[in-house]
């Protein structure tokens, strides 16, 4: 048998570092992997747990021919964008897939709990292909409160996210029967941690139009401000404070005052007023929502000079210049801000304001930092949303929401407390976010309100409070209005004059992707006629159609990297698994030619469709 330990254990070094450096560092689980002869000549493992149960992870005769059979007979109900195997074993599966013809741009996950069983197919099979494949991520051995994070940036690289309707997952049942509580809990996480993510981003197609119009909108603005990344470190060690809008702020408002000095803060936009009407001014406010409400956070009150604005580039215009300047600009971690023609940094931000807020503090090296109002629950008395004296449509009752909104989750209390699905995903996403690592995390809040969130130490607002009474205020003005500095005049000029040779060359991409989606539509129609359906029973010739059918389709994915960035980025959210039928059908089949024709016929337009409302927003004909 033929040994390839030393030349895997290369390549992973080489292509996978960090798994390298675990595997060389892995403790012995009590787990042991052994190699046995079959009479195939290919081994199998014969694995014991530490509590003595034994099972081979292969055939005992030939466990060649059962990866075959597994990958032959293994019916997905999705053609798979990401394919998730769980259970290595000696890799006979894996590689036998890897063979078999699958699509491009699919994505393959390996999931192994035991650093033993991966070592040993790193000994037994050449895993070249796989180890040195950039699209092939190995989790080995990974403690299960790892997962969330290390799943969180998965989905977030190159827009995984986007398949997240196209995962299917193939399983190495004696490996899954090993270890069933491990297997099926990685498969609760990965979940989760996807919800979260689409969550944090969003997955709308309209919702993705609306960003895009309002980013090309605001140009002038993103061209001008300063971003996120300019308060990297500048307040390491220091305190941070969240300022959430829940029910519980309002009982820490008289305490608030003492502390916000002596801390950078940041507030949520809807406990903004709440929050001067009491003396409390904040450093920043966040504010992320793309809709008309938020106009009510920003019209009441005359913002102090020292108050400068957190926010994104698709907030809508008309709030966006309402918000206090100068205003420090977030880019989300995901594909719809990668187009962007100026330099810009992109982090995960979550789905809100405090996500958001909280995200900010740990970048400019914050530590601790104590949240506050950040309930995620009903007020457990009235039934309120939000605190007292926030004018919020969302501040209903508990009774007037609909009760099949409404779930119960573990409270700070140790009861359960009502909550919303929303809400709930909220909670997690910041969970995840302070599972990264980083600063201490105190939520201050009497454990009568509020739901539990994991990885926070909880504080009555009163203890928090003693925390900061050494402590002496902070002198935050002047070094934020310098840091935050609007860009120069020649800076400003130079990016919006990449930001207009950018939307030129924009328009001109998407005419001519229009032009290819008109050609290939021309083409189909011209195949429907009786006379061309005659020839098209003869199997050359059809083949032949849809080869070029099928180069016209590629031609118009072979844009600019502008116009993929933004058409593709949009056409994935509006008709992700458009194609995928289109694999499934076999030209043996009655019919086939036609039914491919059909869906490629719907691709095109789709992808028209697409483009033409992007260039509605290019031109300006489309409000934002």
């Amino acid at each position: 048998m033929a040994d390839y330990l030393d030349d895997n254990l290369r390549l992973l070094s080489s292509h996978h570092p960090e798994l390298s450096a675990r595997l060389d560092a892995a403790e012995d689980t009590g787990v042991t992997a052994k190699l046995m002869d079959t009479s195939s000549g290919y081994p199998t493992l014969l694995v014991r747990t530490e509590q003595g149960n034994e099972e081979y992870l292969h055939s005992c005769y030939n466990p060649l021919y059962e990866a075959k059979d597994l990958v032959t007979f293994t019916t997905f109900k999705r053609v798979p964008r990401i394919l998730v195997f769980y259970g290595l074993g000696l890799g006979y599966h894996l590689l036998e897939y890897f063979k078999r013809p699958h699509p491009e741009n699919s994505y393959l996950i390996v999931i192994e709990k035991e650093p033993a069983i991966f070592r040993a197919a790193l000994r037994v099979n050449d895993l070249r292909p796989l180890l040195t494949h950039p699209r092939v991520t190995f989790l080995v051995g990974e403690p299960l409160e790892r997962l969330a994070p290390r799943f969180i940036d998965y989905f977030l690289k190159d827009g995984l996210y986007y398949y997240g309707d196209c995962i299917e997952h193939l399983n190495l049942e004696p490996a899954v029967n090993l270890f069933p509580t491990y297997y099926i809990e990685v498969s609760r996480i990965l979940r989760d941690a996807l919800d979260n993510v689409i969550l944090g981003i969003g997955n709308s197609a309209e919702d993705a139009f609306i960003g895009i119009g309002n980013i090309i909108a605001n140009r002038r603005e993103i061209c001008a401000s300063a971003q996120l990344s300019c308060l990297s470190g500048a307040f390491r060690g220091l305190p941070g404070i969240v300022l959430a809008s829940g029910p519980s702020l309002a009982l820490s408002l008289d305490l608030l005052r003492e502390l916000v000095p002596k801390a950078l803060s940041v507030a949520c936009d809807s406990a903004l007023d709440l929050l001067l009407g009491h003396g409390v001014v904040p450093n920043f406010v966040s504010t992320i929502e793309r809709v008309p409400l938020v106009r009510k956070f920003f019209e009441h009150h005359r913002a102090p000079s020292s108050l400068l604005t957190l926010t994104i580039p698709v907030l809508l215009p008309e709030i966006l210049a309402m918000t206090p300047q100068p205003r420090v600009m977030a880019f989300q971690a995901n594909s719809s801000f990668a187009w962007l023609p100026i330099p810009h940094e992109r982090q995960f931000l979550g789905p809100s304001c405090a996500t958001l807020a909280f995200q900010a503090l740990r970048l400019a090296g914050c530590d601790p930092i104590y949240l506050f109002g950040q309930d995620f629950a009903y007020d457990q008395t009235s039934g309120a949303t939000h605190a007292s004296g926030i004018d919020y449509q969302l501040n209903l009752p508990l009774a007037e929401e609909r009760r099949d909104k409404v779930l119960e989750i573990p409270g700070n209390s140790g009861s359960p407390i009502p909550t919303t699905l929303i809400w709930d995903f909220m909670r997690r996403v910041l969970e995840y976010m302070i599972q990264k690592g980083g600063p201490t995390v105190y939520n201050a809040i009497p454990n009568t309100h509020g739901a539990a969130i994991h990885g926070t130490v909880r504080l009555d607002p009163a203890v928090a409070a003693t925390h900061f009474s050494a402590l002496p205020k902070l002198d935050t003005a002047a070094p934020l209005q310098q840091l935050a500095a609007p860009a120069t005049p020649e800076q400003q000029a130079d990016n919006l004059t990449a930001f207009e040779e950018f939307l030129t060359a924009f328009r001109k991409a998407l005419l001519e992707r229009i032009e290819h989606a008109e050609q290939a539509l021309r083409f189909i129609e011209r195949t429907r006629t009786p006379q061309k359906f005659v020839f098209l029973d003869r199997g050359t010739e059809r083949k032949l159609l849809l080869e070029q059918l099928q180069a016209l389709q590629k031609e118009a994915l072979g844009t600019t990297s502008a116009t993929q960035a933004i058409v593709l980025d949009l056409f994935h959210r509006t008709h992700l698994e458009l194609m995928a039928p289109y694999f499934k059908i076999s030209l043996a089949e009655p019919g086939a030619v036609e039914r491919k024709l059909d869906l490629l016929g719907t691709w095109f337009e789709t992808f028209r469709a697409t483009c033409k409302r992007c260039l509605q927003l290019v031109e300006g004909e489309e409000e934002p």
